[in-house]
């Protein structure tokens, strides 16, 4: 499932990490693109994202699909997605600590999709014809609708559940320190718990 990571680095990341903007029409999902670099190197096609439900409710069930065009080829490990995500509190909105490679972390976009062995992809990477590990090739891929289940955010974790955030993902090539894409997203999570979260 790893590979859905991808689109949702660039487009959902789940519980916070997204590069969309949410719209509560249809779940359609309409994303900003914040780059001004020519080289940019994923883009997701804004028109084919769609998420049910939206809100995104914790725990609970999430359909995904879209599709994603990776503009250039990706391989080793200097592709970085440095992910910036702030949660609205009190009417201001705050950063979110980077805590267990989830918050305000940063990414090796390879070791993100990274999943399987070389001669050995699972089942949801053949389906969507999509490579489980570095390098990937240039072309669209696009993702069939898939369902996951989001388990109950507890401990340290339980208060992001809930609430309203901006989300702004910056892809890094570490070697040359170009840009090689600028993203930014709002997004509700909705807490299906029980408990009480304010935001």
């Amino acid at each position: 499932m790893m590979a859905i990571n991808l689109l949702l680095v660039v487009s959902l990341y789940i519980y916070t990490t997204s590069a969309l903007f949410f719209n509560t029409g249809p779940h359609k999902l309409t994303y900003t693109d914040c780059s001004k670099s020519p080289k940019k190197l994923i883009h997701v096609v804004e028109s084919s994202v769609h998420l049910n439900p939206y809100p995104v409710q914790i725990p609970g069930h999430l359909t995904v699909d879209g599709s994603l065009q990776i503009l250039g080829p990706i391989s080793g490990h200097n592709l970085k997605a440095h992910v910036l995500i702030k949660k609205k509190l009190l009417g201001n909105y705050q950063k979110v600590p980077c805590v267990a490679n989830v918050g305000s972390c940063t990414y090796d976009v390879c070791d993100l999709i990274g999943e399987g062995s070389n001669d050995q992809c699972a089942d949801y990477y053949l389906k969507n014809h999509f490579p489980c590990h570095c390098p990937l090739p240039n072309g669209t891929f696009s993702f069939a609708p898939t369902s996951f289940t989001i388990p109950e955010a507890t401990g340290a974790f339980s208060w992001i559940a809930s609430g309203e955030y901006t989300v702004d993902v910056q892809l890094v090539d570490e070697s040359t320190k170009e840009e090689k894409g600028c993203y930014h997203v709002d997004i509700e999570l909705e807490d299906k718990s029980g408990g009480f979260l304010f935001g």
